[in-house]
């Protein structure tokens, strides 16, 4: 797969822009449709009454909330291993060029050097990227994250004073969800094949519940 086509499906996750991007819309099902544009209109409230929990956020990403989402959870899904790669290529770049006696080894350092160099920014190229194609691509940055039993939805939000129905919604049952976790500023949660993409703790009002009902259905983590 092309760097170009990861990038696109990363920004999908995490751009409102990009959810046609993450999976298509003819795969949303009548009933995740139903619920979502139920609970758009405030009538997820009635979900209370058969018992079934739900949640709904209405969710538009600054640039800077983006872009640094990006670059964290780029870093936090390889672990330590991606973090520390461009810092360790760079210190043995300058160590073999230091010592080197001919050539060669000056080579093996400048490629070194610059592999580590390249590592080292790659990921705010990305995130600029991803958030200079949203730009670009203009509309409504919100979109509306919907969570029941069927699994995770998300749309295009509309104007508030919008006579029409929510937009065309994406559905991802939990089996797609493959992770989720808590950062200090946001949770997050992962669709299989994508980058991960973040719920901004300012538009959540119960945290604790948020917590517990996505560890119910998915794999809750700290990294």
């Amino acid at each position: 797969m092309s760097a170009d086509s990861s990038s696109d499906r990363d920004e999908g996750a995490l751009s409102a822009d990009g959810v046609s991007s993450v999976a298509s819309v003819e795969d949303a099902t009548k009933a995740g449709e139903a619920a979502l544009v139920a609970a758009a209109s405030g009538e997820a409230a009635g979900a209370a009454d058969s018992g079934e929990e739900s949640f709904r956020y209405e969710i538009e990403l600054t640039d800077q909330e983006l872009a640094t989402a990006w670059v964290r959870e780029h870093y936090a899904r390889q672990g330590s291993l991606r973090f520390w790669m461009a810092p360790a290529l760079l210190f043995f770049g300058v160590v073999v060029l230091a010592q080197a006696p001919n050539n060669l080894p000056r080579l093996a350092a400048f490629l070194m050097l610059a592999w580590g160099a390249f590592s080292l920014i790659k990921p705010f190229l990305m995130a600029s990227q991803v958030v200079a194609q949203r730009r670009k691509r203009g509309g409504t940055r919100a979109v509306i994250v919907h969570l029941d039993e069927s699994g995770l939805s998300i749309a295009k939000a509309e104007p508030p004073d919008s006579l029409t129905a929510p937009g065309k919604v994406i559905v991802f049952p939990w089996k797609d969800i493959t992770a989720a976790g808590v950062r200090q500023d946001y949770v997050w949660y992962e669709i299989r094949g994508a980058q991960r993409a973040p719920i901004p703790k300012r538009v959540i009002t119960n945290l604790d519940a948020l917590q517990r009902y996505l560890s119910q259905h998915t794999r809750w983590t700290k990294r």
